[in-house]
């Protein structure tokens, strides 16, 4: 695959046509216009109960790409998958409003103007739990030496 100066992907084939000597006289050439190949399996930057960062890489030239499309499922078995962000011009993003303690499943396409790229290998990560117990301060100081009152 190679671009033109536009970023577009072409694919060339070259096809030799038999002369009449019994050798090959001419060429043909036949190029087409493709979607951008898949990014990389999506990892985890980090997470929390509510929110996991995931980054990715590119397979193609990234002037190929003019998106990427982020789909999540909670379905065991893979089977469903939503739509849930697309993402311009960054190989990260933040999926938000998670439910704590639950396995996520997703996945990524690369899109251009000629279509979308297949669906990367499935990530599956679960979000962690939910903090229930407030965070005790570890010290307290108070300053006592100016006017001081009791109150009842």
């Amino acid at each position: 695959m190679t671009t033109d100066v536009a970023g577009r992907i072409y694919v060339m084939h070259s096809i030799w046509t038999p002369g009449l000597v019994g050798g090959y006289s001419s060429m043909i050439s036949v190029m087409y216009k493709a979607p951008p190949t898949a990014p990389t399996t999506p990892t985890v930057g980090s997470v929390t109960a509510t929110r996991l960062l995931i980054t990715w890489g590119v397979t193609c030239p990234i002037s190929t790409i003019q998106a990427f499309d982020v789909y999540l499922s909670t379905n065991p078995g893979n089977v469903t998958f939503e739509k849930i962000a697309t993402v311009v011009n960054a190989t990260s993003y933040y999926i938000t409003r998670l439910s704590p303690s639950t396995t996520y499943n997703i996945r990524l396409t690369a899109t251009n103007v000629f279509g979308s790229s297949p669906q990367t290998s499935t990530l599956t990560y679960a979000t962690s739990s939910a903090s229930t117990t407030p965070i005790m301060p570890i010290e307290i100081t108070a300053d006592i030496s100016r006017d001081t009152r009791v109150v009842t």
